[in-house]
Order: structure tokens, then sequence, then C-alpha cells
């Protein structure tokens, strides 16, 4: 027996959702911060050794300051909200560090 599913006409209305602007000289320069020249080096210990240790601790704590010290017990429809804002910035710092874990081990 095969199931009917409902047409798309009749699927509910989503919400509209406002987006994270885009920031195209913020990102560069953060990525030129965080990264420099290390990507032109073979050497994968001394460019973690240059890496700006300032911005690597910046893209953890944007990144995890979403989850840090909150159980999902804890979890509301604000705190979903506010990681939806910032969806694009966590994204960002998200590629930022599995790329470092990818890189260096």
């Amino acid at each position: 027996m095969l199931k009917s599913y409902p047409s798309l006409t009749d699927t509910p209305k989503m919400a509209t959702i406002t987006l994270e602007s885009q920031d195209h000289k913020r990102d560069a320069d953060f990525k030129q911060a965080l990264h420099g020249k290390t990507g032109q080096d073979q050497n994968s210990f001394m460019n973690i050794m240059r890496k700006n240790k300032d911005a690597q601790k910046l893209a953890v704590y944007e990144y995890f300051k979403h989850w840090d010290n909150k159980g999902a017990d804890d979890e509301t429809s604000k705190t979903r909200e506010i990681r939806r804002k910032e969806y694009a910035t966590l994204t960002r710092h998200y590629y930022n560090l599995a790329t470092d874990f990818y890189e260096y081990g």
C-alpha cells in the first residue's frame, strides 16, 4: 500500500527568519589574523606555532559559547534563536576549527 503525501500547496507556511548579514571584509581580516601565511609552509608544527593565539581563542570561544556549561535540558527557544541569528559566524568558526584539526591533527 502506497502512502499518500500532502501536496506542496497544503504544507504549512514557514516563519520568516532574518539572516545574519554578510561582512566580507570582517571575514577576510579574521582569516588573515587567524591563518596569516601558515598555509604556505609545509611544516605543520611550525604552522601551529605561528598561529595568532588570540584569534584562535576567539574562534574557539565564538563556537563553543553556544554549548559550554549548558545541558540539553537547559535549552530554550531563546537559546536556539540566538544560535540561529549567529549561524553564519558559528559556521565559519566551526570550519576554522575543523580545518585546524584536519591540517594539524
